[in-house]
């Protein structure tokens, strides 16, 4: 399930790509939430604000920020004071500040005592995916 495209968002300027485990992680995550329609206005507010602000994007410190364990990575903040916070970790592709994928979703206090454990393997996921979505985009490109 591709959220974006339940959403039914049209990128004009950016061309966004997601890890089809990526959309299964936050799909999950997304069937546990209380406030569904504030996980998915949230989410869309993100997204929207990306495209239009893809070389900034990380001054909207509140919704974005870097992902400490490995800085080529950034994450989008979603904040929900009731449930766990949500995490997605992304990536702009360099040579092509226009591309976007969608790498890893993960619950940021995961753990039975509320450890920030989701970090743990953030960047390690994130990058082994980031290497599966490049070859794919290579082959379509």
């Amino acid at each position: 399930m591709n959220i974006a495209s339940v959403l039914n968002i049209k990128f004009k300027r950016i061309e966004l790509k997601s890890h089809e485990k990526c959309d299964d992680e936050f799909e999950e995550m997304y069937k546990a939430a209380f406030d569904k329609k504030m996980l998915l206005g949230q989410y869309k507010q993100r997204l929207l604000y990306l495209e239009d602000n893809i070389k900034t994007f990380r001054n909207r410190k509140q919704w974005f920020g870097i992902l400490e364990s490995d800085k080529k990575f950034s994450k989008m903040i979603f904040l929900n004071k009731k449930e766990r916070n949500i995490r997605i970790v992304f990536y702009v592709l360099e040579k092509n500040p226009t591309v976007v994928f969608l790498l890893h979703a993960f619950e940021e206090k995961s753990g039975k005592d509320g450890k920030d454990i989701g970090y743990k393997n953030a960047a390690h996921t994130a990058e082994i995916r980031l290497r599966e979505v490049l070859a794919e985009y290579g082959k379509t490109k």
